[in-house]
């Protein structure tokens, strides 16, 4: 079973997330964050279940597409799973910092 562990940068995302919707519905808010964050356990037992990211082509660099999002991982060995950030599907992706 592979430990799944959250970037700075995924961190920043799933707040700057949560600080746009918080204004105009907590619960909204709130029940965003949660799937989002529910949505990598799978990937605990199946780390190579999300499909390979397009627009970067390594084996490795996968994502899980929940709702507007792209959750963006590394499958780092064996495991850890590396949640490299959260991105809005309506914006063009930017290189990985």
């Amino acid at each position: 079973m592979a430990e799944i562990i959250w970037s700075k940068q995924a961190d920043d995302d799933l707040y700057q997330i949560f600080s746009f919707y918080v204004e105009q519905s907590p619960p909204f808010a709130k029940a965003t964050i949660d799937r989002l964050m529910k949505s990598v356990t799978r990937l605990e037992l199946f780390p190579q279940s999300g499909r390979i990211v397009p627009e970067i082509g390594k084996k490795h660099i996968r994502e899980i597409l929940v709702g507007n999002y792209r959750i963006l991982y590394s499958i780092v060995n064996e495991t850890e799973i590396l949640i490299l950030t959260i991105h809005h599907s309506a914006q063009p992706l930017l290189p990985l910092r």
